[in-house]
């Protein structure tokens, strides 16, 4: 096996492992969470030292893993079910979040807002994202312009 290979094939396994610990950690802690952290890629388009081992990429496959819209609204909903906090912060980070397209943050945003709006009107949802803001343009403006005060951003 190349190792790009397996050094992709690890940082899924990997993955895969921290999400199902951290559900059960998620389970164990209840109703008292206040801030949601989602790495919603892998990718960066910076080789900052702290991303990298050994000076190579964790993908150097080019393999790349990002949250579907599916998968945010299944973990929207897991919370909701599980977390009676009134504010809850949902951080994007990566990788470099903005990486994939504004509209991706629209839709996620809207998904994860569904349940609360249903099934707990009262909560208060915010939204920030952790990037390098080196790609940020006129779509991610708007998309600032759009949620104004819900979503900031953080270097």
């Amino acid at each position: 096996m190349k190792k790009e290979e397996t050094q992709s094939s690890r940082f899924i396994l990997i993955q895969t492992y921290l999400k199902n610990k951290t559900l059960q950690y998620l389970a164990a802690l209840s109703c008292n969470l206040t801030l949601i952290t989602l790495s919603v890629s892998d990718h960066c388009n910076l080789h900052c030292l702290y991303c990298f081992n050994d000076g190579t990429p964790i993908t150097e496959s080019g393999n790349s893993h990002y949250l579907s819209i599916e998968e945010i609204a299944e973990i929207a909903r897991w919370i909701c079910d599980r977390v009676n906090s009134r504010t809850i912060n949902w951080v994007f980070t990566g990788g470099e979040p903005m990486l994939l397209p504004a509209s991706y943050y629209h839709a996620a945003i809207s998904e994860i807002k569904k349940p609360f709006k249903e099934k707990k009107p009262g909560t208060r949802l915010e939204f920030s994202m952790q990037s390098n803001l080196t790609l940020l343009n006129d779509n991610y403006l708007s998309l600032l312009e759009y949620y104004k005060r819900e979503l900031n951003l953080g270097i």
